[in-house]
């Protein structure tokens, strides 16, 4: 399993709330996705579950699929963009290829 640098995550409570307030929203069958262009050269993700989606390890897991999927497509997004996904309630059930396909197209529509 590859690593996920800082330098690729949205790590501070001010770009949280830019995206919230600047950023285009795309829902698809699995993930919500927020995206906003940025000045900044590189790609960052920022991944958020809260409680209400489940337990623990179901959290985790979404997120552990989330990164996985962004690393994997990450080479096909614009560079200097910001996106934040959080999960639908069906996403428990949803496998790898399922979130990088869900992902994918909401990028592409």
């Amino acid at each position: 399993m590859h690593n996920f640098p800082k330098e690729k995550r949205i790590r501070k409570r001010g770009e949280y709330l830019l995206l919230k307030k600047l950023a285009k929203r795309r829902v698809g069958a699995f993930v919500c996705m927020d995206y906003l262009s940025s000045k900044e050269p590189i790609t960052k993700l920022g991944i958020t579950t809260s409680r209400k989606f489940g337990s623990a390890v179901e959290r985790n897991r979404f997120k552990r699929l989330a990164r996985e999927a962004f690393r994997k497509l990450h080479p096909q997004f614009s560079q200097g963009l910001y996106l934040h996904l959080s999960p639908l309630a069906i996403a428990k059930r949803a496998t790898l290829h399922d979130i990088e396909k869900d992902i994918l197209s909401l990028w592409k529509s």
